[in-house]
């Protein structure tokens, strides 16, 4: 059965002058498609019907609503109901003295209020109500509330429950963010006692119109009890789906403006399709393009969910069980919540899919782990490695639906003895008893199979032969048809997954996954969901701050996959950047983390205090050793002689095996075979910086240092560099990538992109056309991180485990590629140096390692520029020659077109250098110092450098600054272009208010996309 709701939302009929009427009888025309396979049509008008609450106004509203509704009916006859709920523009507001005292009171935190009062209150709404009552289908009623109307419509078996809230009941002419109040205490057990297959509830004002505390209180009720909630008044319609730590889903769809004043061009609608036998839906979006609704989104078919599932009472679960599937298993600290849960921070994970013949596609499908909340039958096995989040993943998906109605049962593959079904299902039962209770298991053993859910964790500890494993998983496959399998990733390959063809059968009717890191934007997620944790308070640009506050420190001590991206570390180092410890580390605070991670590690062996110095003296040693005699895996003879010398050198009774046990079972060595190897990246780095730092004023180690800092060519000595910068701040590291930094493209001067790139400025003609296209910064930071996410899918895909590389021939000729690298590097480790130890490097030092910072980057930049200066005409030929050849259509041939095109590659070539350098060095802390490079280096590309540092550090337009240096460079068209690339930049990454946005935006003549009107004029929502 099909069932399709209408969204009208803010349609402001005045008295005259309605553009809405040369329009409305176009909606039922768009929706043509859709009425055709309905069987029932809600239209539901989300508030702001009328502009002053005028019954004249009324009147033209119900001409148009009849309007619409002949419109639809004409194409085909299907049942049609209208739900109205009333909007701040329903009010009609002359001076009402005792209604202000009313309100007033009620905003300053009044205890209750009586009915009397709320009359008082809701007299500016009477037109509306009798505006109402022409609609209104008194049958479907069950709750008839002048602050909530709920209806409840019976569909062919279906029940579709309304709940109409009266948002506006105190609203003002001038209405501000966070003043509303509902007094949703009154409603909340009758909320709590409605059934139905879909409950959807419609209130005019978004959650950040009230007053903070009642707002958390109404959102809490709404997305409890609400399957969908309908919300109109800011003029932007959007979707989002919401789901809390409890696996309580609520889905909220915002109505964009039907009739914006004074703007003819605006108007939008929604329409959504349910399909009430499936459980699907789909969102679709109508906005008006010249003379007709254009469907501007449309979802798909998706599946909805039931926010209140009524869960049977029969399977209720234990305290202690619950507090266990609450439990994130790691020590975790919150300044603002004094225990944090496991659903507080949970983020799905991505994964890839295990493809049954992996040789036939060397592009793994990438999908996030969620979609296994959205399948109504389970047949799923998800491999992962050490600390890549499985046990967590089972507890949500184990939440996920025990909420929907369904009882899990959770077991340890280790707890399985069973060759049979019948030993099986005496371990269900046991973990039955414990997560329920004993008394329920005879309910449980009657319980339609399809309605249970067996989640099996660490399958590789089941200590049973592939063919009794394949055997016993067809027989619980027949019986409990809801399955769920977690694994190690050296199960994907070991014998547990297939032999025969009989056991490869058993395996190939499951859906497998390997779990991912995560990438920047899933990260990204978890920084805001920790950030948000019991509402901070701060502002939204506050919030961006620190949340890229902590992303930059994630980023820096994850690096080059030193450390893997799963939440266990990255939540180690989250909340450690978030509470602002003082910690007692001598250097840096990301060698801090490191020893956090490693400290961590040792945890799961229960080490002493005491113990923790020799054995990281012990590792030290060790990851010299493998870096001086580049071994890489050390066999285990090899390994008992470094013992041996060890004890000798110390002093000490490392008993071997205890010792290597405890370094394996703590994930620092791994073994494989008779070999050993390190197990994660950044703990050999670590510990061969950590062995360096500790003897670095010996003159061998020293020696070994400086010849790192000359061939950083070689990834390993690059990284073990980056890691004694966190470690050590010794001058004698400065003094050698201060050297080494003179000598990267030292044949080439610092470009001043003046008169030295003439040439370029000579391939265009007139300054290009660069758009700022209007877009939500959070949907751009979004867009971005995706497509880092894509461009970084090699990396989260590849094994985190020792893959350090192999040491290349040091004395081999650099070519340009690695020229380039170096370059980038060398900027990154000075960056972190002077971000790290700004308090303790002296001005002299600072100021000159600052300088090199920029002219590194400024040589490596001129190597380019001046290869196409020096050849701009032939480069220019030789290019046109290429695109003509390309060419197809000779009437649309350009023969500019390979200066236009060679001209853009030089521009973002340097604005991605000046980025780069701005992101490196950049620093509040350090602002002095910028100053006075620009002061003794006056020209462009310097200037440049500080404007980009300052769009990215102080968050704001310097707006002085930026019109400065435009004047100064109005006839330098590439200079001028990557001005207006990074402000550009700026304006997608940080929000801007619409008269700062506008002004630079007409100070550098950027044109700005026609979707601005829409931003600018969603802004007069807060006037309201």
């Amino acid at each position: 059965m099909i069932v399709g709701l209408l969204q009208l939302s803010d349609i402001h009929i005045e008295v005259q002058n309605n553009s809405i009427f040369s329009k409305h009888d176009k909606i039922a025309w768009a929706l043509q498609e859709y009425i055709y396979q309905l069987d029932h049509l809600f239209i539901i008008i989300t508030g702001d019907s009328a502009f002053s609450g005028r019954d004249i106004e009324y009147l033209q509203v119900m001409q148009m609503i009849d309007d619409i509704k002949k419109d639809i009916i004409s194409i085909k006859r299907i049942e049609l109901s209208i739900l109205i709920i009333p909007g701040n523009h329903d009010c009609f507001l002359p001076e009402l003295p005792v209604r202000s005292i009313l309100i007033k009171n009620i905003k300053s935190g009044m205890s209750s209020i009586t009915n009397d009062e709320i009359s008082i209150l809701t007299e500016p709404q009477k037109e509306f109500f009798e505006y109402l009552k022409c609609y209104e289908e008194t049958s479907a009623l069950i709750l008839d509330d002048i602050l909530l109307k709920t209806y409840s419509f019976e569909i062919n078996g279906k029940k579709i429950v309304f709940n109409c809230f009266n948002s506006s009941w105190i609203s003002e002419r001038k209405e501000t963010p966070g003043t509303l109040y509902f007094p949703i205490e009154r409603y909340t057990e009758h909320l709590s006692k409605i059934e139905g297959d879909l409950i959807i509830s419609a209130i005019h004002h978004p959650n950040n119109w009230y007053i903070p505390e009642n707002g958390r209180a109404l959102r809490s009720v709404l997305e409890k009890y609400s399957d969908l909630i309908l919300t109109g008044h800011e003029h932007v319609a959007t979707a989002k789906k919401i789901e809390n730590f409890d696996g309580e889903r609520a889905q909220y769809i915002e109505g964009g403006v039907l009739q914006e004043t004074g703007i003819e061009s605006i108007s939008n609608f929604n329409f959504i399709l349910f399909d009430l036998e499936e459980e699907l839906q789909m969102i679709t979006r109508f906005t008006w393009s010249e003379d007709y609704y254009s469907n501007s989104y449309a979802s798909g078919w998706m599946n909805y969910y039931h926010a209140n599932s009524a869960r049977s009472t029969h399977f209720i679960l234990s305290d202690n069980y619950q507090a266990k599937l609450d439990d994130p298993e790691i020590n975790l600290k919150h300044p603002r919540k004094a225990k944090v849960t496991l659903g507080d921070i949970y983020i799905y994970p991505d994964a890839k899919i295990v493809l049954s013949d992996e040789k036939t596609s060397k592009f793994e499908q990438i999908i996030n782990l969620e979609k296994i909340t959205l399948d109504c039958k389970l047949n799923v096995i998800v491999f992962g490695s050490e600390r890549s989040g499985k046990t967590s993943l089972c507890k949500m998906i184990y939440s996920h639906f025990y909420n929907k109605g369904y009882v899990p049962v959770y077991i340890n593959a280790v707890d399985i003895k069973a060759r049979s079904l019948e030993d099986f299902n005496k371990t269900v039962y046991k973990n039955f008893s414990i997560q329920y209770s004993k008394e329920m298991i005879e309910r449980y053993k009657q319980l339609d199979h399809k309605k249970k859910i067996i989640i099996i964790d660490d399958m590789e500890k089941f200590k049973q032969p592939s063919e009794v494993m394949s055997r016993l998983l067809k027989q619980i496959k027949e019986v409990y048809p809801n399955l769920v399998i977690t694994g190690s990733e050296m199960l994907k390959f070991s014998n547990i997954i297939g032999i025969s063809e009989e056991e490869n059968e058993v395996f190939e009717q499951f859906e497998k996954y390997e779990i991912l890191q995560f990438g920047h934007y899933q990260r990204s997620k978890l920084i805001d969901k920790w950030n948000n944790i019991g509402n901070s308070g701060l502002s939204e640009v506050d919030l961006l701050e620190k949340n890229d506050r902590i992303t930059a420190d994630i980023n820096t001590v994850i690096g080059n996959n030193f450390v893997p991206s799963f939440p266990f570390f990255l939540l180690i180092i989250i909340q450690t950047a978030e509470s602002d410890i003082p910690h007692s580390y001598k250097d840096s605070a990301y060698g801090y983390y490191y020893e956090l991670l490693i400290t961590q590690s040792f945890i799961n062996i229960d080490i002493q205090p005491k113990e923790l110095d020799a054995y990281y003296t012990y590792i030290s040693e060790l990851a010299y050793y493998v870096y001086k005699n580049e071994v890489y895996e050390i066999s285990d003879t090899e390994l008992r002689r470094f013992n041996n010398y060890l004890c000798q050198k110390y002093d000490l009774d490392h008993e071997y095996e205890r010792t290597v046990t405890r370094l394996v079972d703590s994930s620092i060595l791994e073994k494989l075979g008779d070999y050993y190897r390190f197990k994660l990246n950044y703990i050999y780095y670590y510990f061969v910086a950590k062995y360096l730092s500790s003897r670095i004023t010996n003159p061998d180690i020293r020696a070994i240092i400086k010849d790192m800092c000359l061939h950083l060519h070689i990834e390993e000595n690059a990284n073990i560099i980056m890691f004694l910068t966190h470690l050590s701040k010794d001058p004698y590291i400065l003094d050698s990538l201060y050297e080494k930094a003179l000598e990267i493209f030292d044949e080439f001067t610092p470009t001043k992109l003046e008169d030295d790139i003439g040439s370029l400025n000579t391939l265009v003609s007139e300054i290009p056309k660069i758009v700022y296209r209007n877009i939500e910064v959070k949907k751009h930071r979004e867009e971005r991180l995706i497509a880092k996410d894509e461009a970084d899918l090699g990396r989260r895909e590849s094994a985190i485990t020792s893959h350090y590389p192999r040491r290349k021939n040091k004395d081999s000729v650099m070519d340009v590629v690695t020229k380039l690298n170096v370059a980038f590097k060398t900027i990154e480790l000075l960056g972190q140096i002077l971000k790290n130890y700004y308090g303790s490097i002296e001005a002299e030092q600072k100021y000159i390692l600052t300088e090199e910072v920029y002219m590194i980057g400024l040589r490596t930049l001129n190597s380019f520029l001046s290869l196409i200066t020096d050849n701009v005409e032939n480069v220019a030929i030789n290019l046109q020659k290429i695109i003509e050849k390309q060419e197809t259509n000779e009437s649309h041939h350009d023969s500019k077109l390979a200066g236009k095109l060679l001209f853009n590659i030089c521009c973002v070539l340097s604005y991605q250098i000046f980025i780069k350098i701005a992101e490196s060095v950049g620093s509040k802390n350090m602002r002095n110092t910028f100053s006075q490079i620009t002061e003794n280096n006056k020209f462009t590309s310097i200037r440049l450098i500080e404007i980009a540092i300052k769009l990215d550090q102080l968050r704001s337009l310097p707006y002085p600054d930026i019109k400065l240096l435009k004047e100064d460079v109005e006839k330098n068209v590439m200079a001028l272009s990557i001005l207006k690339l990074l402000v550009i930049n700026h304006l997608y990454m940080y929000d801007t208010n619409r008269v700062d946005k506008q002004r630079i935006c007409d100070l550098l003549g950027i044109p700005i996309d026609k979707q601005i009107t829409i931003d600018l004029t969603s802004n007069r929502k807060k006037d309201r």
